[in-house]
């Protein structure tokens, strides 16, 4: 078995394990997590194939299995299967233990902030994966000042962000350390935290913030109906 599957099971296995346990009985939402891996988790590996293909990152042949799929290793793919099944069970943990509440954040805010992404992007234009996650980050705001802005000003969101930064950063370090996946340095602005590129803490976010997003959209709106139809 390749050390990259290795990272993907053990990251995922004490989630899955623990969604069977009460009270969260997280496996009764996995069919909303199926709903999130097929359109964030279809955005994102849709844009890992284009940016691979484009030489913006690559993986190393003697940590993967060497079966691949779209020109992924299917490590990459199970990747954005395994961590974010592992971070929406997190999710639901804060969500049941930690009562959530309204926190501030105006909609003037969501167009800062994706206006100040828009600029480091076109700062940044020649480094393609810099460009690439300036602008993911960017959407993110835009998406979200249309659709579903509330789920900003939820307590229990941030939380989640903040909490998936400690295992995201030990996945990530040790896929870059050996390293699993390596980096164009033509790409990335070069600055590293350990042997993560910093855009990697961005990517993250954006990618965690839409999986979240599709989530609440397909857990809630199956709520509301099962509530309309009792």
């Amino acid at each position: 078995m390749s050390r990259y599957l290795w990272i993907n099971l053990i990251s995922v296995s004490i989630p899955f394990l623990y969604s069977f346990v009460p009270p969260v009985s997280f496996y009764r939402n996995v069919r909303y997590v199926a709903g999130a891996i097929l359109t964030a988790g279809g955005g994102y590996i849709a844009w890992d194939v284009w940016a691979t293909h484009r030489g913006d990152w690559g993986f190393a042949p003697e940590f993967v299995s060497g079966v691949h799929w779209l020109g992924l290793p299917i490590e990459e793919i199970l990747f954005f299967v395994c961590i974010p099944y592992a971070c929406l069970f997190t999710y639901e943990q804060l969500d049941h233990y930690i009562r959530d509440r309204k926190i501030p954040f105006p909609r003037i805010a969501n167009v800062v902030l994706a206006g100040l992404f828009l600029t480091a992007a076109l700062v940044f234009w020649e480094q393609d994966y810099s460009r690439s996650v300036m602008l993911s980050c960017c959407l993110f705001f835009l998406v979200s000042l249309k659709f579903q802005h509330q789920l900003l000003e939820s307590l229990n969101f941030w939380l989640y962000i903040g909490v998936t930064y400690l295992p995201f950063f030990i996945v990530n370090y040790l896929l870059t350390a050996p390293p699993i996946v390596w980096y164009n340095p033509q790409a990335i602005w070069g600055i590293r935290i350990t042997t993560i590129p910093l855009e990697d803490f961005f990517f993250s976010f954006s990618m965690l913030a839409f999986y979240y997003w599709a989530y609440r959209f397909f857990r809630d709106r199956s709520r509301k109906t099962a509530a309309s139809v009792s």
